[in-house]
């Protein structure tokens, strides 16, 4: 009777002890995985802790500016504090699903302002060699000696350059690289603007000092002719990696 008693005793402490060592496991072991189902939870969740945070802060001003603002990049913020707290709660399949799920909700963001870079990127391109051509045109009939400066011509092929390599790595599905080559093409493209505007007030100074003031007033105007566009201010302060405001004020991201 004794030994009855003390095995059912021994019986009830296991039942007590057992299910809830095995449930954790279990529980993890039956957790759907959106990840990569031959990978470990633990290292997925330590590497996009470390790579989401990057590309959350990186993509800070170009969500804010061409994305869907402040409630896309909060969203995204949202989705990677949770996915932290599911970690400190050593939950680490519900983590690696949440980090996975916020890193492709990351890359969607990102092709989607990439599709609009490329395409503001591609006029931009057109509106710059469409401005040298006129402009060398102008200069071979006025008579006056004057040529394209030639770095205005490895500007327009440094941009050429970079937006082949934004839409390679667009193709590629890796959106995050491509908006750094579009910036990058935006930038020598904007330079071709800044060198041929400054040719030209360099002219016309020229001519003041002269005493040519019919040459200063007709390059003064070709200057202002090729300025940049004010539509483009945005994409420049956007090429900062900063905040876009109206007024043309800036914010630090």
């Amino acid at each position: 009777m004794k030994i009855g008693i003390i095995g059912i005793a021994v019986v009830l402490v296991v039942c007590m002890f057992a299910p809830a060592g095995f449930s954790q496991t279990e529980r993890q072991a039956a957790q759907p995985r959106f990840f990569n189902s031959l990978y470990e939870p633990l290292p997925v969740v330590l590497r996009l802790s470390y790579e989401n945070f990057k590309n959350i802060k990186l993509l800070n001003a170009a969500i804010i500016n061409f994305g869907g603002g402040e409630s896309e990049f909060d969203r995204l913020v949202e989705e990677y504090a949770e996915a932290s707290s599911l970690y400190f709660r050593n939950e680490f399949v519900e983590s690696a699903n949440k980090f996975s799920e916020n890193e492709k909700n990351i890359l969607n963001a990102a092709k989607t302002i990439a599709e609009k870079y490329k395409e503001a990127t591609i006029k931009l391109q057109k509106d710059v060699i469409k401005m040298k051509v006129m402009a060398s045109m102008k200069m071979a009939l006025d008579g006056r000696g004057m040529e394209v400066h030639p770095a205005a011509e490895r500007s327009l092929r440094d941009g050429g350059s970079s937006l082949i390599r934004a839409n390679d790595n667009l193709v590629r599905v890796r959106p995050i690289t491509a908006l750094y080559f579009y910036r990058r093409a935006k930038h020598s493209f904007f330079n071709v603007y800044t060198i041929l505007e400054g040719q030209f007030n360099g002219k016309a100074e020229e001519a003041l000092r002269g005493g040519r003031k019919n040459e200063n007033e007709y390059y003064a105007r070709e200057a202002k002719k090729h300025a940049l566009p004010g539509e483009y201010q945005k994409d420049i302060t956007d090429n900062k990696n900063r905040i876009y405001a109206k007024g043309n004020m800036e914010k630090d991201n």
